[in-house]
């Protein structure tokens, strides 16, 4: 779980064309205000993430077989989601009606499910939210009796935002738990990274902070392993969304909308109070888990930030909740937590070029470590030690620790832990002239964060159509 502030000068170079291959992330945020798909993963991935809890890999349900959409009706849903695109709505309507009317003579309950699905991010253009609704409702029951789970999950997607946008409250809570059961055994791919970080953005809404955690912590192990570092951005801010509402849900709402209206010094400044709380917790493990998890979306949303001063005078205040919470987790005993809190402070210490005491929490972090450790954290603290002798000016040293950290994060299977301790060996290589080296280096980081392909046309525009 390393600190992302302890390589911002040393992979500045190589992170901006390993993002390029990325597909963007739908930000968590307030209802109708969704900041624009990468503005927080361009700027603030250029740290090293932490990881969630949760570690072990989701089971897959057994698979069905989805029946295909026939010829016949094909056409009419490529013509009405082109008009869909072009801002046509009413011509995309006039098709897709007549492709429903096909599908259902000809009992094609895909191409029916499908057709109603873009019905609805039509009506959704139209802002006609209620009709928009209904199509959507009807398209989950039609494309359950298909197997068309990705169209189903989708649906439920944008049907529950349109529920809380309509304050039904009733129907929003059963389109919760119906895409949280289509998620429950969702195997790695970035749409169901996707899927699952709204669905933890559509929990926390409905105040559903703790199954909606579970989504999120899931959604963030399932991007390390993709190695889509944008999507791990989005879902580690929402955890701390999460973590606040636990004790605080209207201060969870505010810092949300913030983050919605993209006014990040505000939510910073939101979240940099919310200290005290944590502290005042009974539950020690979840209060230092807290105290972690919001010391990293604050380091994300600084490093989002234009200015340069503005981020580093956050600098301090997570290197006082990560101390916090390596407190807290040595007082109830769990090793893995404090290990993760004070291998991340380390970071801290180097951004701020206190290299003595970095390299002290360093020796802390590797006396944790024990039989049980997982490969990750392993990896965790020899990153941090070849980024702490790196920037202390002593690049040869550092080869060897972050070789071993790749190797660690290899067996663990994340590949955005991976691929950041392949950019920080790049820029050692280039501190040695060794210019080949840390080219080798940067194109094996891209390669890792390289992100997957959507899965159907139609359900990528309506997300990015619906969530407008």
């Amino acid at each position: 779980m390393l600190n992302l502030t302890l390589t911002r000068a040393m992979i500045g170079r190589a992170l901006p064309a390993a993002l390029a291959c990325m597909a963007p992330t739908i930000a968590i945020g307030a209802p109708g205000h969704a900041k624009a798909p990468g503005k927080v993963a361009s700027k603030a991935a250029s740290k090293p993430a932490v990881r969630s809890a949760v570690k072990a890999a989701p089971k897959v349900a057994a698979p069905q077989t989805m029946m295909l959409t026939t010829p016949d009706v094909e056409p009419y849903i490529d013509l009405g989601l082109q008009a869909v695109v072009q801002g046509k709505p009413d011509v995309g309507v006039t098709f897709l009606n007549q492709g429903l009317k096909i599908a259902r003579g000809l009992k094609d309950l895909t191409g029916e499910g499908r057709c109603l699905f873009v019905l609805g991010v039509a009506y959704k253009l139209k802002k006609q939210d209620a009709r928009a609704l209904d199509y959507f409702q009807q398209s989950i029951a039609v494309s359950h009796a298909a197997h068309n789970v990705v169209t189903e999950t989708v649906g439920c997607e944008l049907a529950g935002m349109l529920a809380v946008n309509l304050n039904a409250s009733g129907a929003a809570r059963s389109l919760y738990a119906h895409t949280g059961s289509l998620l429950q055994h969702a195997t790695d791919s970035n749409d169901n990274a996707s899927s699952l970080i709204k669905l933890g953005d559509f929990g926390i809404r409905l105040h559903e902070y703790g199954s909606a955690l579970a989504h999120l912590r899931s959604a963030r192990e399932m991007a390390d392993r993709l190695g889509n570092v944008p999507l791990y951005v989005s879902a580690s801010i929402a955890i701390a969304m999460g973590d606040v509402g636990l004790y605080r849900p209207g201060l969870a709402d505010r810092i949300a909308t913030q983050i919605g209206y993209g006014t990040e010094t505000d939510a910073l400044d939101l979240l940099a109070e919310t200290r005290p709380i944590f502290l005042a917790g009974t539950d020690l493990k979840r209060s230092a888990q807290s105290l972690h998890d919001v010391s990293m979306a604050i380091s994300y949303l600084a490093a989002n930030l234009s200015s340069h001063n503005q981020a580093q005078r956050y600098v301090g205040v997570t290197a006082t909740f990560l101390a916090d919470s390596a407190r807290l987790a040595r007082r109830c005993g769990d090793r893995g937590l404090e290990l993760d809190a004070t291998a991340d402070l380390s970071g801290d210490q180097v951004a701020q070029g206190s290299y003595a005491i970095a390299f002290a929490l360093v020796d802390r972090s590797m006396a944790l470590l024990t039989a049980t450790s997982t490969p990750d954290q392993r990896g965790d603290v020899l990153q941090a030690k070849g980024v702490a002798l790196s920037l202390s000016g002593q690049p040869q040293a550092a080869i060897q620790p972050l070789e071993e950290a790749v190797e660690y994060y290899n067996i663990a299977g994340e590949k955005v832990d991976a691929a950041f301790a392949n950019l920080a060996l790049s820029d050692v290589y280039s501190q040695l002239g060794n210019g080949q080296a840390a080219k080798a280096r940067s194109d094996v980081a891209t390669q890792l964060m390289a992100s997957g392909q959507q899965t159907e046309d139609e359900i990528e525009v309506g997300k990015n159509i619906a969530g407008k």
